[in-house]
């Protein structure tokens, strides 16, 4: 062999290595391309109605896994690592980076298209076709191997560039394969482990894997879980302030009693079918959220944004919410079963048990009937309000304005009031047993018939109260104002009138005390 040849050898052997980096490159630039299309999917995959049909590939699936393996492997070829820098890799994906966002949607919609009207037995039939396609033998002898490299990249740019049939089956595959592989990786994170990063102080959970894990009664603050993975999470009776759970999938959750105000933002959060019953949700904001055949019963949706959101089969039964609370155009909150917290507002035979009222306003209100058992009013005006036959048992009210009130035949049983004003209030037959005064305005209230039997009335004021026919019997009146009160017929039995203050009022013999 002459230096001419050597020469003419050498030229050629570097021309070829040129022409394998170039094909290399190409195809690094469409694994790349599939991967990036593959995750712009990802979602999608997690939720479309395909899991039956998928199963069905389960075997194509393992040949396909081996077959990306070693497609791997061959763009990894020893002889070609040396001849690529990064420059050329850094620009491979660069280019990558910028491709056309159109066409990849285009593609997306042609998939989804065929994929529900094409036949179960041709996707396998193409699902063969390409694991033939993309295979690639092994060959000892050099000489023969470069002219198989040539077949099978012709083959494989082919099946890339001029059957979109074959392309697209192939992405789905591939779909189904780089999902599986990215959920094996995003392992769940324990109960343990999460709680022990925020204590530590870590706030940002972004993404984070918390499906299924037992949270339940716990407290976080200032915490980020947007786009979390929170399906089947326990969070009941958790409290969970000013969270973000902005796109977090909460599908199926239980959040049943969480406390969920100070602005917590769950927008375009997945809240299909989860358990929100009895939850804390003022102020919360839900625009875009999925509810749909969710749990909203009993919750507390006061000045709650809940616009755009997917409201389909949800659960609002004895909910409430007021004239702040936004929700989607045209949805009817009354046949949904909630309830408007206004003035004047219907309210009859309401259940609101458990209720948490705060600093609303009821003027007017009717209320006849109406069960507030265990409810907690604080600052609520009930001026005029009628609340005749109410249960308010075991209630909490505070700072609340009774004035005027119609409370006839209420049950205020262990209900305990403070600061409470029922000047003038018609509290004729009720039931306060057990219950628990402190520092009410009383003056003028109507009591007749009532039974206060063994309450503790030390220091009231009851001035011009009518209490005939009460039964006051074990009563704690020390100190407390009864001038010019009415007390005819009442059964005083016990009760105790140490430094009680009668001036004026009608004894229940008829008398007038001096």
């Amino acid at each position: 062999m002459n230096i001419s040849d050597s020469e003419l050898n050498l030229a050629s052997l570097l021309s070829r290595i040129e022409q394998l980096e170039a094909e290399q490159n190409l195809r690094k630039q469409n694994i790349i391309w599939l991967k990036r299309y593959l995750d712009k999917f990802k979602e999608e995959f997690n939720t479309r109605p395909e899991l039956q049909q998928i199963e069905s590939l389960q075997q194509g699936m393992a040949q396909l896994s081996v077959q990306v393996t070693n497609l791997q492997q061959c763009l990894d070829l020893p002889t070609l690592s040396n001849s690529l820098d990064n420059t050329q890799i850094t620009s491979a994906l660069s280019e990558e980076a910028n491709f056309d966002n159109a066409e990849s949607t285009m593609f997306n919609e042609r998939r989804v298209r065929r994929s529900s009207i094409l036949p179960s037995p041709l996707i396998q039939q193409g699902t063969k076709a390409l694991v033939q396609t993309v295979a690639i033998p092994v060959n000892t002898d050099a000489a023969k191997n470069e002219q198989h490299i040539d077949a099978e990249e012709q083959q494989t740019f082919t099946a890339l560039s001029d059957e979109e049939f074959k392309v697209e089956r192939m992405i789905f595959l591939l779909d189904i394969f780089y999902v599986i592989e990215e959920e094996n990786r995003r392992k769940i994170v324990s109960a343990e482990d999460f709680l022990s990063r925020y204590n530590a102080g870590e706030r940002d959970f972004s993404g984070i894997n918390l499906a299924g894990v037992n949270l339940s009664g716990k407290s976080f603050f200032n915490l980020n879980l947007s786009k979390a993975n929170l399906k089947q999470t326990n969070f009941r009776k958790s409290n969970l302030n000013g969270l973000n759970l902005c796109q977090a999938n909460l599908n199926e959750s239980n959040l049943s009693g969480a406390d969920l105000v100070g602005g917590v933002n769950l927008s375009e959060a997945n809240l299909r079918r989860a358990n929100l019953s009895g939850a804390n949700m003022e102020q919360a904001i839900l625009i875009g959220a999925d509810l749909s055949n969710a749990n909203l019963s009993k919750v507390r949706l006061t000045k709650a944004n809940l616009e755009k959101a997917n409201l389909n089969a949800v659960d609002l039964q004895h909910s409430y919410y007021d004239e702040d609370t936004i929700f989607p155009i045209n949805f009817d909150t009354a046949s949904a079963g909630a309830y408007l917290i206004a003035p004047n507002a219907s309210l009859k035979n309401a259940n609101l048990a458990g209720a948490i009222l705060k600093n609303v306003n009821l003027i007017g209100a009717d209320l006849q009937g109406a069960n507030l058992s265990q409810a907690k009013l604080q600052s609520v005006n009930l001026i005029g309000a009628n609340l005749q036959g109410a249960n308010l048992s075991q209630a909490y009210l505070e700072s609340v304005n009774l004035t005027g009130a119609q409370l006839s035949k209420a049950n205020l049983n262990q209900t305990t009031l403070r600061y409470t004003i029922l000047s003038g209030a018609n509290l004729t037959g009720v039931t306060l047993l057990g219950a628990s005064f402190y520092r009410e305005t009383m003056s003028g209230v109507n009591l007749s018939e009532a039974n206060l039997c063994g309450v503790n009335l030390a220091n009231q004021d009851l001035n011009g109260g009518n209490l005939t026919s009460a039964d006051l019997r074990g009563v704690n009146l020390c100190h407390a104002k009864l001038q010019k009160a009415n007390l005819k017929n009442a059964q005083l039995g016990g009760a105790n009138l140490e430094h009680t203050k009668l001036s004026g009022a009608i004894m229940p013999d008829g008398t007038i005390h001096e």
